[in-house]
């Protein structure tokens, strides 16, 4: 991730290209920051596991931190949502969680740390969200070209080297 982030930054000229960190249990998240030629220490930091954090596997506070970013921030021409997750989902209302990431005002992207999506999420997904799944089999740069290809799209010029062959 922190690779992906920092070739954003070297290479945005816009001045507007931000992220967020967000971590399923709220420990350790950054809000909206920019990428101004570099990807500041505090969002480095928040890219390690929290120490505090006790884990979670309940996605509902971080998608709901998310609608509230893009809430308050209406002048933004776009957002990605990445999520990183194995998606073995605990929240309780997990038709809910479906219908917010169907109806996000942006690009989602759901990177899935295993061979599959659980099929209680995969047939319920809208056809406009991206799925990348990510075992340990994968070549190292992996995560960095998931990340990269999703935050660049749709920018003009931009394109991210398919995985090398094993």
């Amino acid at each position: 991730i922190r690779i992906a982030f920092e070739a954003i930054a070297k290479r945005c000229r816009c001045g507007k290209c931000k992220v967020c960190v967000l971590h399923f249990d709220g420990v350790g998240n950054v809000g909206p920051t920019p990428l101004k030629r570099r990807v500041p220490p505090r969002v480095l930091n928040a890219l390690a596991p929290p120490r505090t954090g006790v884990g979670s596997s309940n996605l509902g506070p971080s998608l709901a931190e998310a609608a509230r970013i893009v809430a308050a921030n209406p002048t933004v021409d776009q957002f990605n949502l990445v999520i990183f997750s194995d998606f073995e989902l605990l929240d309780p209302n997990l038709d809910q969680i479906l219908h917010d990431l169907n109806s996000f005002p942006g690009e989602v992207h759901l990177v899935c740390l295993g061979e599959q999506l659980p099929p209680s999420i995969a047939g319920l997904l809208d056809e406009r969200i991206t799925v990348t799944t990510l075992t340990p089999a994968n070549a190292p740069g992996a995560v960095a070209r998931a990340l990269l290809r999703s935050m660049t799209e749709d920018r003009p010029g931009a394109r991210v080297a398919d995985e090398p062959e094993a």
